[in-house]
């Protein structure tokens, strides 16, 4: 077993930057450009979900032929069962044809994961290929973990509870983006006079219901939402991603660095959202969790704000 970078922003986008930047042939870093705005789930009746039924939105597939000129190749079939799916994968690991294999996974089953017999959560792993025993060869960037697992692990590990996807990539044929191509995909995913608060929208609603007694949870569900926040959060660090890369290159001081507040006071929020599902309001004060909520929809906005100047200045000198 191995280790290698650790990302942890998304999952998915964190595969393919992985084995993009294995392959030294392009960038990387465009890939995260609106990784922050990508749907999650959310009911009043079961809280938060990072995965939605909406797991690989089209955008993903149209940001990503736009920047590389190949389009992400979707494997697994909608259509078949999860058994019939299985077999396609293992076919695929077979075959030394310049494809990089993605697929979607269980964590519940992964010795690696510190969900492994705990939890029921789906996860995107590389596949680096087979061994000679008919083990796998797996990548997790997200953990920053490569390893083999029997195949009997694997084949209960793919998927997660009736869900399932997988796609593959061609690196070696993939273009470098020229940089009016990354400035349309930029605008493309980007919104600056849009409203940035829909996960603050969300706790906030969530943390409503817990002082007012509308929704009450066991520590352990408690515990498991709060987890699920914070996988959402860790998507706010492709600000960062996308601020370095607009910075790189460009004259003068790369600017304040905001995003580390927000991910500090979204820390804040997180442990103020738990104290309320244990205690209600006898241990957090409803105006203080309100006014926190607002303080982190501007500390985004000011985030927001701070790239889009960043971008601007890159453009004037890279894509006019």
């Amino acid at each position: 077993m191995s280790g290698h970078e650790t990302r942890q922003i998304y999952c998915f986008l964190d595969c393919l930057a992985h084995a993009i930047g294995t392959s030294g042939q392009v960038d990387w870093q465009p890939l995260y450009f609106g990784v922050w705005d990508l749907p999650f789930a959310y009911s009043e009746r079961d809280g938060f979900a990072y995965y939605s039924d909406r797991f690989l939105v089209p955008e993903l597939f149209d940001h990503f032929e736009l920047l590389y000129g190949q389009p992400l190749e979707q494997w697994y079939d909608y259509g078949a069962s999860g058994a019939a799916n299985f077999l396609r994968l293992e076919r695929l690991a077979e075959r030394s044809d310049g494809r990089t294999l993605l697929v979607m996974a269980d964590l519940y089953y992964l010795p690696h994961s510190v969900r492994c017999g705990r939890e029921h959560f789906p996860h995107f792993l590389l596949v680096d290929g087979r061994t000679p025993d008919g083990g796998w060869q797996l990548s997790d960037p997200y953990w920053g973990w490569s390893g083999v697992v029997p195949h009997e692990t694997m084949r209960a590990g793919f998927g997660c509870q009736g869900m399932g996807t997988g796609v593959a990539i061609r690196p070696r044929q993939l273009r470098q983006p020229d940089t009016r191509a990354i400035a349309r995909a930029f605008e493309s995913r980007f919104s600056l006079a849009g409203s940035p608060g829909s996960l603050t929208e969300a706790v906030r609603r969530y943390g409503e219901r817990l002082l007012d007694g509308r929704t009450t949870l066991e520590p352990k569900r408690l515990q498991a939402q709060i987890e699920q926040a914070k996988t959402l959060v860790k998507r706010l660090n492709g600000y960062r991603v996308c601020a370095h890369y607009f910075a790189a290159g460009l004259d003068g001081p790369p600017g304040e660095d905001r995003t580390a507040e927000l991910l500090k006071q979204w820390d804040s929020l997180l442990l103020m959202l738990f104290r309320l599902g244990m205690t209600g309001s006898r241990s957090v004060d409803p105006e203080a969790f309100r006014s926190r909520t607002a303080q982190i929809d501007e500390a985004e906005r000011l985030v927001r704000q701070e790239l889009w100047k960043r971008f601007e200045r890159w453009r004037e000198c890279y894509a006019a």
